[in-house]
């Protein structure tokens, strides 16, 4: 069977929702790929955001029904969460990717991984639709392979989660205890330093003072030596 038979068997095999946030999570691979406007876009790019992974196909239904509800969702928190529509069409059908991408008006960065070497890194099955969700600290949170209706309520429950653990994290971030500051100002002179004695200026003679003062007195007769 060959790769592309097999992903399609896999594409229409598709399976109810049962993912869940993993409590260990892996840093997610860092990649790059050309969008379909032909900039190159990083996942570093999205730092610091709540990123879905999205691979899919033109030929895929399933991935354009999912990738129509990861759409609305994406425009609901536009500051927070990034949606990455990762084409995983070969050289085949890679032509209809900009013409698929038109007509379903996605919005999102329509990415181009012709050669399946970024799918290999998340998808090693080659399933579509195939979902990874990474949490705002760069992190594999969650995965999911196929999409059927009733697959939204569980895909909004994983995003929402992931944002509210991103609010958590920012209001932490954000609370820092300040020490009371203290007032500094002149010192003000105590009653110890008040007692001591003065100074004169250097060079100045200080007064001499007589420990007994008496009052001056006419001088004796005599005294002249007369």
């Amino acid at each position: 069977m060959s790769l592309r038979f097999l992903m399609i068997f896999l594409c229409l095999s598709t399976t109810s929702w049962a993912a869940e946030l993993l409590e260990k999570r892996a840093p997610a691979q860092k990649f790059k790929l050309d969008t379909i406007q032909g900039e190159r876009y990083k996942l570093t790019d999205d730092t610091g955001k709540v990123v879905v992974v999205s691979f899919w196909a033109t030929w895929c239904k399933p991935c354009l029904q999912e990738l129509g509800f990861l759409k609305k969702l994406a425009q609901k928190h536009p500051d927070r969460l990034t949606v990455l529509a990762v084409s995983t069409d070969d050289a085949n059908t890679i032509s209809n990717v900009r013409k698929v991408a038109k007509r379903k008006r996605l919005t999102m960065p329509v990415l181009l991984d012709q050669d399946g070497s970024v799918m290999g890194l998340f998808n090693p099955r080659a399933s579509l639709p195939f979902s990874a969700y990474i949490d705002h600290a760069g992190r594999i949170a969650a995965t999911h392979s196929g999409f059927s209706s009733g697959d939204e309520d569980g895909i909004e429950k994983i995003v929402l989660a992931l944002l509210d653990e991103q609010s958590k994290s920012k209001s932490n971030a954000s609370e820092t205890v300040t020490p009371p500051s203290k007032a500094v100002g002149k010192p003000q002179p105590t009653s110890a330093t008040a007692d001591l004695p003065q100074f004169q200026e250097k060079g100045t003679p200080a007064p001499i003072q007589n420990a007994n003062p008496q009052k001056p007195t006419d001088a004796p007769p005599g005294a002249d030596g007369e």
